[in-house]
């Protein structure tokens, strides 16, 4: 990559350290009362993390390199999907709507491989316009080579490289499993713990935390979008003025999202089923859905299609197509 004439000129700039940025982070440190009233906030290593993070990420300072994976739901030890976005400030900075690199991945022999039954099938729907199948082999490489670039090449030369995503312990094991390997230690950024910090211990779904802090979505479950997506939530995340605005820090109540136990979501299960029965018995009307169309799988696919696929023998032809 770095005899790439666009990487050759990053490697010349050096990354300005925006003092003003990091200062506003302090002011809104310094002012903000729910670092007292929110328990979280109020633990200081949850607090420090957060503000070192608002510093690299709305400071400038570091290149946020998001990762999402996608697997077929009836074997989840088949990566069927990678996708990366990646957020580089040097020599943008202070770009009021900065670029950004989006890459979706379709694995080669897992094509056929489609979800559907229970994850949302979206392989077919990158918004970035141009999905790329490759080989798992050349998926690693090219994948092993981005990492490679943007977390040892740049912070060697003193650019940091955070590793973002939305639960991110599951995509670093898909990764490795298909031979990528990262630093042995990698900043991260995960947008899921960020937001448990004010809405409580539990898992909070990427469609939600984004609904949240208002960032419009589309095609969800396409490893190349939800990449994207999660970049775009770590830097509304790490805004003072997001933060504020959205109250990210008032700590949400309890009773506010009421969050049901596995016996309790069992229980209404149960409860519903028996009201629908006792409904049926009564003799009242249960009004069902009329049966979906059918349709040949190939119109299908043809209608759902809203980008296009090349297929590629190897990484060199990526970064010539996305670099060009």
């Amino acid at each position: 990559m770095e005899t790439l004439p666009q990487f050759q000129t990053l490697e010349d700039e050096s990354l300005a350290h925006h003092i003003i940025y990091q200062s506003m982070v302090d002011k809104y440190a310094n002012n903000n009362q729910n670092f007292k009233t929110n328990p979280r906030l109020a633990d200081p290593r949850t607090r420090n993390n957060l503000l070192e993070l608002m510093k690299d990420v709305y400071g400038r300072k570091s290149i946020l390199f998001a990762l999402d994976v996608e697997a077929w739901e009836l074997d989840t030890n088949i990566v069927t999907e990678i996708g990366i976005a990646i957020y580089d400030p040097r020599g943008q900075a202070d770009s009021l709507i900065p670029a950004t690199i989006q890459l979706h991945i379709r694995i080669k022999e897992h094509l056929a491989r489609t979800n559907g039954k229970y994850v949302p099938h979206h392989a077919h729907n990158f918004n970035g316009n141009t999905s790329y199948i490759m080989s798992e082999r050349e998926a690693a490489t090219l994948t092993q080579s981005l990492i490679n670039f943007y977390f040892i090449s740049a912070e060697s030369k003193g650019t940091g490289c955070y590793l973002v995503g939305h639960d991110l312990k599951g995509d670093v094991k898909w990764m490795n499993s298909l031979g990528v390997t990262f630093p042995s230690q990698f900043k991260s950024l995960d947008t899921n713990y960020l937001f448990r910090i004010s809405h409580g211990k539990e898992n909070i779904s990427l469609k939600r935390a984004l609904a949240f802090v208002h960032i419009p979505f589309a095609y969800l479950h396409n490893a190349g979008n939800d990449a994207y997506y999660t970049l775009l939530l770590a830097m509304k995340l790490c805004d003072p003025h997001s933060r504020v605005r959205y109250r990210l820090d008032v700590l949400i109540n309890v009773e506010t999202y009421p969050t049901l136990t596995k016996e309790e979501k069992k229980e209404r299960k149960n409860r519903r089923r028996q009201e629908k029965l006792e409904a049926i018995a009564r003799g009242e009307h249960v009004e069902q859905k009329p049966p979906a169309p059918k349709q040949t799988t190939k119109k299908s696919n043809r209608k759902k299609l809203t980008c296009e696929s090349i297929e590629l023998e190897s990484a060199i032809e990526v970064f010539d197509a996305m670099f060009k």
